[in-house]
């Protein structure tokens, strides 16, 4: 059994444009004019070392990258991976693009979202989380990231279907075993 299954899944199903397009759109209601083409995906992966990687990494367009992670445990520390993931996903947006970081013109680059998707048991809910905020030391701090952080509705929506794909799968594998 993959014991990083639920990642799995999550990197997989929203690897398929057709979901990613679903993923948007629930993130993005007011966007009505956005289609398939309009989105790429922009994960970063290490296939040979051991690098950088996320679980989902996307672009609206030229002026919006949008990053998301699935989380089962709940911890502040993703702030400060969606940061480090920030940063590289910009450098290969400009490696990509063939621009300078080092010109006098200023670059023009994607407006960035976080996301957190938590899939585990909690008692506090909050709805964002922050790196001045919620990381010690860093109130007043001139950077800041701020993730929204997502628990599931009751609208039957993917987000919502893959949270409870991600609380039944453990009890799943704890009743029935190994496969």
């Amino acid at each position: 059994m993959n014991r990083n299954a639920k990642d799995s899944v999550f990197c997989d199903l929203f690897g398929k444009l057709e979901y990613l397009m679903r993923l948007y759109r629930e993130l993005h209601p007011e966007d009505k004019d956005v289609r398939e083409d309009d989105l790429t995906i922009v994960t970063l992966s290490s296939v040979f070392l051991k690098g950088i990687y996320n679980d989902l990494g996307f672009m609206r367009g030229n002026n919006l990258f949008v990053l998301v992670e699935s989380q089962s445990t709940f911890s502040y520390n993703i702030i400060v991976r969606l940061l480090i993931y920030l940063a590289e996903t910009y450098r290969r947006y400009i490696d990509r693009n063939g621009l300078d970081e080092y010109s006098t013109k200023v670059l023009e680059l994607p407006r960035p979202e976080f996301y957190m998707v938590f899939t585990g048991e909690r008692k506090e809910h909050p709805e964002t989380i922050s790196f001045r905020k919620d990381m010690p030391g860093m109130e007043g701090c001139p950077v800041d990231v701020e993730v929204k952080v997502i628990y599931g509705s009751s609208d039957g929506d993917i987000l919502s279907q893959y949270i409870t794909f991600s609380k039944v799968f453990p009890q799943h594998k704890k009743c029935c075993g190994k496969i």
